[in-house]
């Protein structure tokens, strides 16, 4: 919550302004402060610029994919119709996509201590909105996969969060969005839930066409991605419940901690079980899901709980 805070105290992150640059910088220096490598990657698109902030793992394996975990830092208020009001209307987006970015710096605070098989990118994607003139939407994530493709990228898969703080209820939720139904994600985000009793109540949309976030850069490069959101209004309106996001009141206030927090710790077990994670840096400890898990979760898990979701994986991917 303290992140999520920090980013909404920039006023607005449209990517008009310098504070969508200072935004970017902040989020570089939480990614080198946990010693991970770092970079801004720029861009270019109009007449505007904007930079994705990338933080690598190495993987430890021989294995030559990667996992992504990504979100937009971006964010803008629908009534900002010029340059003028962009700058004067504040955009806190505090859920769009304040929430996902914290949630990003976090699973990695976690992970960096895991061996992992798969190298490990968690990625604050620029110019995701359209902003006022729309010469936005996608530009980051678009960019950052032209590059990726044209150095013969694998992906495990690029899970993208995108508003996950807002509750409707008394109830967590999280809608998780894939292209088709051979997506490993999603079954092994369910098996988590009940594996580590997560307090979370999942709900799978398949569905092409939902493509309003930076998931869709990676469908169109044909990488399997999954878009993690909040609960849906409906089957046939897919966007999310909260009312305030694209306003001045998407602030912090607004959003449950419970959520994301539940929402973080499913990533967190599937994004291992995907990576392959196997060996931990703490002494004594013989799997990185038992190190990790036991610091994002909370409590203590026992090594056949992991055993049961990777043999389910093995079912579901040849």
């Amino acid at each position: 919550m303290d992140t999520i805070q920090a980013l909404e105290d920039f006023g607005s992150r449209a990517f008009h302004l310098n504070t969508s640059a200072e935004s970017a910088s902040y989020i570089k220096g939480r990614f080198m402060a946990l010693g991970l490598e770092t970079s801004l990657q720029d861009f270019t698109f109009g007449d505007h610029s904007a930079a994705n902030v990338i933080a690598v793992i190495p993987g430890k394996g021989t294995s030559p994919r990667t996992l992504l975990i990504g979100a937009h830092y971006d964010s803008e208020n629908m009534l900002a119709t010029n340059l003028s009001l962009t700058q004067d209307l504040a955009a806190p987006g505090a859920d769009d996509d304040a929430s996902g970015v914290a949630a990003v710096i976090e699973l990695a605070t976690v992970l960096a201590g895991v061996y992992a098989s798969d190298t490990l990118k968690f990625v604050a994607f620029g110019a995701e909105e359209l902003g006022y003139d729309q010469t936005g939407g996608l530009k980051g994530s678009s960019n950052f996969v032209n590059q990726e493709m044209a150095v013969g990228a694998v992906y495990e898969c690029a899970i993208i969060l995108d508003m996950i703080g807002y509750r409707d209820s008394n109830e967590n939720r999280m809608t998780v969005v894939n292209r088709n139904t051979s997506d490993a994600f999603a079954p092994l985000a369910v098996q988590a839930v009940d594996a580590y009793n997560l307090d979370l109540s999942i709900e799978v949309r398949t569905s092409g066409t939902i493509g309003y976030s930076d998931h869709a850069s990676f469908w169109n490069a044909d990488y399997d991605a999954v878009l993690v959101t909040e609960e849906l209004e409906g089957a046939t309106r897919p966007y999310p419940l909260n009312p305030y996001y694209h306003t001045s009141e998407d602030t912090s206030g607004k959003l449950s901690e419970a959520q994301i927090v539940e929402v973080a710790r499913c990533i967190a077990a599937v994004a291992l079980d995907m990576s392959g994670a196997e060996d931990s840096t703490a002494e004594g400890i013989g799997f990185g899901e038992v190190a990790a898990l036991s610091a994002v979760i909370g409590v203590a898990i026992a090594v056949p709980i992991v055993f049961r979701i990777r043999k389910s994986r093995r079912k579901m991917i040849p």
